[in-house]
């Protein structure tokens, strides 16, 4: 479920830096993060994307046609910025007092905001 990743742990900006010089290893397959600050094309979100290919590549669908290693990346990173858009949407916000959101308001906002994207929809 898309939702999720509203809790998913992205990698530090720091590992994200070292990588993209080449001072640093880049995503783990073992703990995959998501670069989430960072844009859907960057160094680190492109090895996310290359690794996820090949595990949906390991996989026998069974009676489905077979599809191009484009065609799955372009599905895999459209996922991608999906569950970021849903990541960035749960962080906690700066209040009209100056004061961050509580997990509680976090909470309601997003309910809040489903709730009228429902309506319209």
């Amino acid at each position: 479920m898309d939702e999720d990743y509203a809790l998913h742990g992205p990698p530090c900006q720091g590992d994200v830096k070292n990588f993209v010089l080449g001072r640093g290893p880049g995503p783990n397959v073992e703990d995959l993060q998501i670069d989430m600050r960072g844009k859907i094309n960057s160094a680190w979100n492109q090895v996310v994307i290359e690794i996820l290919l090949a595990e949906v590549k390991k996989e026998d669908f069974e009676g489905l046609p077979d599809q191009s290693d484009t065609y799955l990346a372009d599905k895999i990173k459209g996922k991608l910025e999906r569950v970021r858009t849903i990541w960035r949407t749960a962080q906690p916000r700066v209040t009209e007092t100056g004061d961050l959101e509580t997990i509680e308001e976090v909470e309601k906002r997003m309910v809040d905001t489903k709730e009228t994207r429902d309506k319209v929809v």
